[in-house]
């Protein structure tokens, strides 16, 4: 059965910075610290990928037009680790033009060593992948492949309530009727506050 397991926040750690190089379709680079309280949606994608353009893309779209922008940030994010010379920007540029990509994207430019800074940092092992990171900034999910909308609306959802639920977690829960009215036989010297 096909599944998206959300990592608990304690098991969870912090969304590497995106640190792509170039980004399409914003007038600046995506800031995780500014995306702060908004769920992020980050597909990994190639544009000689198959499954990437047929679903992933598509996907992506159909996530952002089914959330409120400002409870669902999606992203997307070019990485190219299965070619030895990158796709220069300009073709991605086409590329994004030609399929109708709205969604802001980034491009994997690799570093001086010849790494790629963000394929490397969140360890995307293929494409497609997707990444679902809450809105405290820690990844909660991380998807090699397809999975179906579902499911990736199901992971997104529970993470917008998960929040909501937190700030009620957090108060200090209060009793409806006093101890002594209930019916409970206290221990001696012991009195409720």
């Amino acid at each position: 059965m096909e599944r998206i397991w959300l990592h608990d926040t304690l098991e969870a750690h912090p969304a590497p910075a995106l640190a792509g190089s170039l980004w399409f379709n914003t007038e600046r680079a995506p800031s995780l610290d500014e995306l702060r309280g908004k769920v992020v949606v980050l597909v990994a994608f190639q544009m000689v990928c198959p499954g990437c353009v047929l679903h992933a893309l598509p996907q992506a779209a159909r996530i952002r037009a089914s959330f409120e922008s400002e409870h669902v940030e999606v992203l997307g994010l070019h990485v190219a680790f299965d070619h030895d010379d990158p796709v220069k920007p300009r073709v991605l540029d086409q590329f994004l033009t030609e399929y109708g990509v709205e969604i802001p994207v980034g491009f994997d430019d690799p570093d001086f060593d010849g790494q790629l800074r963000l394929t490397d940092a969140y360890g995307f092992a293929g494409t497609p992948s997707l990444v679902l990171i809450d809105r405290e900034g820690l990844v909660r999910a991380h998807v090699f492949g397809r999975p179906s909308d579902l499911l990736v609306g199901a992971a997104i959802g529970s993470l917008l309530v998960e929040e909501r639920m937190r700030s009620v977690a957090r108060t200090r829960p209060r009793l409806l009727r006093s101890v002594s009215n209930a019916g409970l036989e206290l221990p001696e010297g012991w009195a409720p506050r």
